[in-house]
């Protein structure tokens, strides 16, 4: 009976989900508060409609398009649908190859958009309404934008 190779690094794929927010002054272009990169987990429809069902061409897969705000700060269940508490609409991202096997997409928000709220993650979505989200990432701490400020984000999967 022939043994059984084991598996190697080279073959596994794996996915870590990290994002990003940053508050800069819409003046001066001055960062006046950044998030840092904090880790963002896949939802069970992330990883089944969003992964799986594109790379098999699966009919009603989604890819990302959109980037949402949430004041969720408790912690992510795989089975949930979406963050809770979004606010400010959803911003069609531009998605990027951030480095090999790393897709970004990024996406911001005006003086006189997505203020008023704490924020507390953030999740990519396929419509600018409706839907599931694939992922959603926590702040470590919530903040909140005023009018004199513009928000970037940016979510990563790395593929390694």
């Amino acid at each position: 009976m022939a043994r059984r190779k084991s598996k190697t690094a080279a073959d596994k794929v794996g996915i870590k989900g990290f994002a990003r927010l940053a508050l800069q002054n819409a003046e001066t272009g001055a960062v006046e508060w950044e998030s840092g990169w904090v880790p963002n987990g896949l939802t069970d429809i992330g990883l089944q409609h969003y992964l799986c069902g594109v790379v098999g061409a699966i009919a009603n897969s989604s890819r990302p398009a959109y980037i949402a705000l949430a004041t969720q700060t408790a912690a992510l269940t795989s089975t949930q649908d979406d963050p809770s508490g979004p606010f400010g609409g959803r911003k069609a991202a531009t998605f990027t190859f951030a480095a090999n096997g790393t897709l970004e997409g990024t996406a911001s928000w005006a003086t006189n958009e997505a203020t008023g709220s704490n924020i507390g993650a953030l999740s990519f979505y396929a419509t600018d309404t409706g839907g599931s989200c694939a992922n959603v990432a926590l702040l470590a701490a919530t903040t909140s934008k005023s009018t004199a400020q513009t928000l970037s984000a940016s979510l990563q999967w790395r593929f390694a």
